[in-house]
C-alpha cells in the first residue's frame, strides 16, 4: 500500500469524532431565519472549531489545484525559455498528485473534498493571464511568468504549512505527512524558479528589453 493511501483509522476517528458536518452526511436541518443563500455549488462552512477549520483549508486548496491544473498548460505554452517550459510541465504533474493527494483524504476520512470556492487563488491566476495579453519579449514574459507563478506558490506554502500544523495537533499524522508531500513540492518549485529567475530569465529579460529600445 503506498503512503498516499495508508490514512489511518485512527485519524479518521478522530476527525469524524470532532467534525459535525463536514466530513460526515449532513443531518438535515431547517433554515435559520435570514440565513444567507448559498451561490451556486460553492456553500458558505460555518467554522466553529480547528477541525472545521482543516476541512475548509483542505477544500479551498482542491479547488486552488484545480483551477491550476487548467491554468498550468497555458503557462508551459506562453514560456519561451525551455528549463521554464520543463519548470511548469513537471509541477502540472505534480499538481494533479496534489489533487489526488486531498481526495485521498477525503475517500478515507469521510465526506467531499469539493464545495469551498479559493478566490485567492482565482485573483492570482486572473491577474498573472493578463500577462498572456501583453506583446513583449519572450524572456520579459518568462519573467512575467516566474513572478506570477511564485506568487501561486507563496500562496500554497502558506496554506499548506498550516493544514500540516494543524493536522499534527489534531493527531493526524497520517493526513500531516500527506499534506508535507505537497508542501516539499511548492517549496521545490518556487526555489526552482527563483533559480531560474537569477540564473537565467531575468538577464535575458534585461538584454531583450534593452535591444528593443535600441531598436526602437
Amino acid at each position: 500500500m503506498t503512503r498516499a493511501a495508508d490514512v489511518s483509522a485512527t485519524a479518521a476517528q478522530t476527525l469524524n469524532q470532532h467534525v459535525r458536518g463536514p466530513l460526515a452526511p449532513p443531518a438535515e436541518t431547517a433554515k435559520p431565519p435570514n440565513s444567507r443563500p448559498t451561490r451556486g455549488r460553492f456553500a458558505a462552512m460555518s467554522i466553529k472549531s480547528l477541525q472545521d477549520l482543516i476541512v475548509n483549508e483542505l477544500r479551498d486548496m482542491y479547488h486552488a489545484e484545480n483551477q491550476l491544473v487548467k491554468a498550468l498548460p497555458k503557462m508551459v505554452e506562453a514560456a519561451s525559455t525551455p528549463a521554464l517550459k520543463e519548470a511548469f510541465e513537471r509541477h502540472l504533474k505534480q499538481t494533479e498528485d496534489q489533487v489526488n493527494r486531498i481526495e485521498t483524504i477525503f475517500d478515507q476520512l469521510g465526506g467531499d473534498p469539493k464545495g469551498k470556492r479559493c478566490k485567492g487563488m482565482e485573483g492570482i491566476i486572473s491577474e498573472g493571464a493578463e500577462v498572456l495579453d501583453e506583446e513583449a519579449p519572450g524572456s520579459v514574459i518568462d519573467a512575467a511568468l516566474i513572478a506570477a507563478a511564485q506568487r501561486v506558490e507563496h500562496y500554497e506554502i502558506a496554506a499548506y504549512g498550516c493544514i500540516r500544523s494543524h493536522a499534527n495537533l489534531l493527531g493526524l499524522g497520517d493526513v500531516a505527512r500527506l499534506v508535507e508531500e505537497s508542501l516539499e513540492e511548492e517549496e521545490a518549485a518556487d526555489q526552482l524558479l527563483s533559480e531560474l529567475a537569477e540564473t537565467e530569465v531575468n538577464t535575458m529579460a534585461l538584454e531583450g528589453a534593452e535591444r528593443n529600445e535600441r531598436q526602437g
